[in-house]
């Protein structure tokens, strides 16, 4: 059982507790409980202020769906009407990753790789930056161009490994780490 998301303090903390617990019980494969914390984050979404924190709830309620490619797009289109530069990367990465339909992956890795100097992903691993716009460019023929930005996403590890991470903890930073070991993978983006 998940503790209640009603912390004392803002409500916008037990959103965050709500998303960020979710994944957890997803990688062990208890479904069930991810989707009962992020069902418990939507609902605590405060009606005033923080509207980005509704869009990440529902990117990731999205993530647990087959078919998620609509639900994504629309998340996109909401949070690029709100100026929320963000949390519209955060879907186009996701939707980019995962669309069922190669052209509109590709079309969602290149809006997402424009808005790439403009904002940060939120609420997604910095890896799909790179992981995602490859892998949707491999699918569409262009591997030349996912490899291109494959090896930028591997530049990033070696940079980050070299300047950010203890010594101790480098091993665990590049291999346990399923996502950087993709990115690290020979052709990422054909996975």
């Amino acid at each position: 059982p998940s503790p209640p998301l009603s912390l004392s303090g803002p409500r916008r903390l037990g959103v965050g507790g709500g998303l960020w617990g979710a994944g957890r019980p997803r990688r062990w494969g208890a479904g069930a409980a991810a989707a009962a914390l992020l069902a418990e984050a939507a609902a605590a979404v405060p009606a005033q202020g923080w509207p980005e924190l509704g869009l990440l709830v529902r990117t990731e309620q999205a993530l647990d769906r087959r078919d998620a490619d609509a639900e994504l797009q629309a998340i996109a289109a909401d949070a690029a009407a709100a100026g929320l530069r963000g949390a519209e990367l955060a879907a186009r990465l996701h939707l980019a990753w995962r669309a069922s339909d190669v052209g509109m992956a590709v079309e969602s890795a290149e809006q997402a790789l424009a808005l790439l100097p403009q904002a940060e992903a939120l609420h997604t691993d910095r890896a799909w930056r790179w992981l995602a716009p490859a892998r949707a460019r491999a699918r569409g023929g262009r591997a030349a161009e996912a490899e291109v930005l494959a090896e930028a996403g591997r530049e990033w590890l070696r940079r980050t490994v070299a300047t950010q991470v203890p010594p101790t903890c480098a091993d665990s930073f590049l291999h346990q780490h399923p996502l950087h070991r993709l990115l690290q993978a020979e052709r990422p983006g054909r996975a």
